[in-house]
């Protein structure tokens, strides 16, 4: 057992350590933007091992928006069944972004999603995407089949030509 141990301890003397430290890095020598920047891809590291093993809507460009599994169904009459499904929303952009539906479906049927959602740059958001399955021809959960997901975003400044849109995003 000694001697397993003894074996372990040189070879961890001799395998070279590969993982970065804030330690090694001398912060006095960068410039404001420079250490902005590894703080910013720092965080967008960390948003995306958040984001493992979530139903990723979309990831492109710095804006990342994921399902985190959560959902409730309210029933405010006949013809009012809402879904609400929890995602988390990141901008990792320079400029606040606004998120828009582009065409969402329930089972090959048209819905609108309730609201928008904005978001500061640099900011992260919990939020919900919401829509109406009475419009789906949906009275239970269990109806559910497909959705399609298809969403536009725009920069806060300029609602006229969208920075990104997403590609349709179909969930069975």
């Amino acid at each position: 057992m000694r001697k397993l141990l003894a074996i372990i301890l040189l070879l961890l003397l001799f395998i070279p350590q590969t993982t970065a430290s804030a330690a090694n890095i001398d912060f006095s020598t960068m410039s404001d933007p420079e250490i902005l920047d590894i703080i910013d891809s720092a965080r967008a590291e960390l948003i995306k091992r958040k984001a493992e093993g979530y139903f990723v809507l979309v990831d492109q460009d710095g804006v990342l928006m994921y399902q985190t599994g959560n959902y409730t169904i309210k029933e405010y009459s006949e013809i009012d069944i809402t879904m609400q499904i929890e995602v988390v929303i990141t901008n990792n952009r320079d400029v606040p972004i606004t998120i828009l539906d582009n065409g969402t479906s329930v089972n090959g049927w048209a819905v609108d999603l309730l609201g928008t959602s904005s978001i500061p740059s640099g900011k992260s958001k919990k939020d919900y995407i919401s829509f109406n399955l009475y419009k789906a021809n949906i009275t239970q959960m269990e109806e559910i089949h497909e959705v399609e997901y298809c969403f536009k975003i725009y920069n806060d400044n300029d609602f006229m030509n969208p920075i990104i849109a997403a590609p349709s995003i179909y969930v069975r």
